[in-house]
């Protein structure tokens, strides 16, 4: 079942608690969530194969593109292959959709870098009939080893991470296939990793520098490549070959490091008492100066106490205020104190082989900056009621000479369309907004104004200043091009996938629609463009091997301006010469 699916990703991430929420909604937008759908009047076959055989009993998933709701892609249809491995989907509404086998361990052949699962792309008018959908799958690779501790005994739930690397061991940007086995060790401290692109691989265990494990209640053991190499110049390389399975991978971790813990406590600075309620973030700052993966504590007791713990050595930024995206939950029977909606400057504590005690945040009351949301070009209750399906945030940039923080503050609209921004820092304001697509159009924020003003730069925020009169301006969009891409004067290079992309004219906020996949007919569909113009311009990558940069920035492009309204739906022709690539 899909669900099951979906709450095994969402496991796998209990092991880094520092994922920030953008990742996951990109991770999301690889989700599949079922859905009711209007019987459309399109026909889409095809037959899947493995080498030269059918593939009987696989389940074919018809996803929406692009991802339509909070837990991303919508699988539409369903088709299940019979004794010559064909299949049959009717009653398909017009759209773009990817067609996806769910068929483990096979996998789509695919450049690594784009990862598997997004299918085949197809990109259907009303009426059409699309037959020869074919789905040529080869067998995935597998990885299986044991984790053990320095004295051998087996590590339990250890989290294991894999990276794809070229022939001069460099990384090559790989989407990891989530759910293709264990990645994680079972009871015995075995894991087995299947459906996985062919190539070289280097596998390891244990924390990173950077990484935050604090609090998981797991043995922090250092960062240990196979077999049991502390860096990963030394690490052995996996190769791993279509159908083969590497076996013996194992990992003996390094002895478990120490860990520590930060106590302290948050103050309200114009009264001296504790600052109950608060949150309490933290972060990493690397060797390197830069910051690391971010953390966060319970929020602070009922006298402003705080800890931290699970820490190894290291230097930290402790920092009260904020949510990162999350509503901080009290601590049970503690209510946040008027101080809650407060902020501290950051302090940087130094963690060598002890505990460290007595931090004092000194919280100070935040500004707020409140206002409304708005649709330019519509009072539409239906599309008005989609406002409160945004998560706006915002993300204070400090003034110069300030020392940096990583907290970004979120809110919600509310039924009125108003939203309110507190404990926000002093500093440049920037405003965005987070968006789920659905059909009939989209929403994006388009600007935001202060007083009628626009500000692109940001609002400027003054210490404890209460700024209204905000606006959020959402523009909605409904056009939708469709498309035919023509190569004249020769074809594209094998395994190439082309893609076209909607970038809106005249500065501002980009407002373009999704990108658009082209499919084997060379038809593409860019939805949800609001009223403007802009320009179609097309990309291409190379399944297989990864290309070099100047390689691809040489491959040919086709480019075209156009103007659309809400409602209309633009009939255009690219036409790229495979002739005359770019110099």
């Amino acid at each position: 079942m899909e669900v099951k699916k979906n709450i095994r990703l969402f496991r796998l991430f209990r092991h880094i608690p520092f994922v920030p929420l953008f990742i996951l909604f990109w991770i999301s937008s690889f989700c599949i969530v079922t859905a009711a759908q209007t019987p459309g009047t399109g026909i889409i076959s095809g037959r899947v194969t493995v080498g030269d055989r059918p593939l009987a009993g696989v389940t074919i998933s018809l996803q929406q593109a692009q991802p339509t709701g909070p837990f991303g892609r919508q699988a539409l249809f369903r088709a299940v292959t019979d004794a010559d491995g064909r299949y049959q989907m009717t009653g398909v509404p017009a759209g773009s959709y990817s067609v996806t086998p769910l068929a483990p361990p096979y996998i789509l052949p695919s450049n690594p870098s784009f990862g598997g699962p997004f299918g085949k792309p197809v990109n259907l008018n009303d009426g059409d009939t699309i037959t020869g959908v074919d789905l040529a799958l080869v067998r995935g690779g597998v990885i299986t080893g044991k984790v053990t501790d320095p004295d051998g005994r087996p590590v339990i739930e250890q989290y294991i991470q894999f990276e794809m690397v070229n022939i001069n061991n460099e990384i090559i940007p790989l989407l990891p296939a989530f759910d293709r086995g264990g990645m994680t060790t079972d009871d015995r401290g075995i894991y087995r990793i299947y459906g996985i692109t062919p190539g070289r691989y280097r596998v390891s265990a244990g924390e990173g520098e950077g990484m935050v494990f604090a609090g998981t209640g797991r043995k922090p053991y250092p960062r240990t490549y196979h077999p049991d190499a502390a860096d990963a110049a030394r690490a052995k390389i996996v190769e791993v070959a279509e159908g083969g399975e590497a076996t013996g991978v194992d990992i003996r971790l390094r002895t478990a490091t120490r860990t520590f813990a930060i106590t302290g406590r948050a103050v309200d600075e114009s009264t001296g008492e504790g600052a109950s309620g608060v949150p309490i973030n933290y972060n990493i700052i690397r060797s390197d100066g830069r910051p690391g993966a971010t953390g966060r504590a319970a929020p602070a007791g009922p006298n402003g106490e705080f800890r931290i713990e699970g820490l190894r050595n290291g230097r930290f930024q402790i920092v009260a205020g904020g949510n990162d995206f999350i509503i901080a939950t009290p601590v049970s029977g503690v209510a946040p104190g008027p101080s809650a909606s407060g902020y501290s400057d950051p302090v940087t504590v130094d963690v060598l082989d002890g505990d460290v005690s007595g931090i004092e945040l000194r919280v100070r009351q935040g500004a707020s900056v409140s206002g409304i949301a708005v649709v330019e070009g519509t009072e539409d209750p239906a599309v008005l009621e989609r406002l409160s399906q945004a998560m706006v945030f915002a993300f204070t940039r400090p003034p110069e000479g300030a020392p940096p923080t990583p907290i970004t503050t979120s809110a919600r609209i509310g039924p009125d369309r108003t939203f309110r921004f507190n404990g926000v820092r002093p500093g440049r304001l920037q405003i965005n907004a987070s968006m789920p697509r659905s059909e009939g159009g989209s929403l994006t924020l388009a600007r935001v104004e202060r007083d009628g003003v626009p500000q692109p730069e940001g609002i400027e925020v003054g210490p404890g200043e209460q700024i209204a009169g905000v606006r959020l301006v959402f523009v909605y969009g409904n056009g939708v091009v469709r498309g035919q891409v023509n190569v004249i004067n020769g074809a594209l290079p094998e395994g190439a996938m082309l893609t076209v992309y909607a970038r809106r004219l005249g500065g501002g906020r980009s407002m373009g629609g999704a990108p658009s996949r082209v499919d084997a007919r060379g038809q593409f569909v860019i939805e949800g463009l609001a009223p403007g113009e802009y320009e179609l311009e097309t990309s291409i990558n190379i399944q297989g091997p990864p290309q070099q940069p100047e390689a691809l920035r040489r491959l040919p492009k086709a480019r075209q301006r156009i103007s659309i309204a809400n409602g209309q739906v633009l009939q255009v022709f690219l036409v790229m010469d495979a002739a005359e690539p770019r110099q």
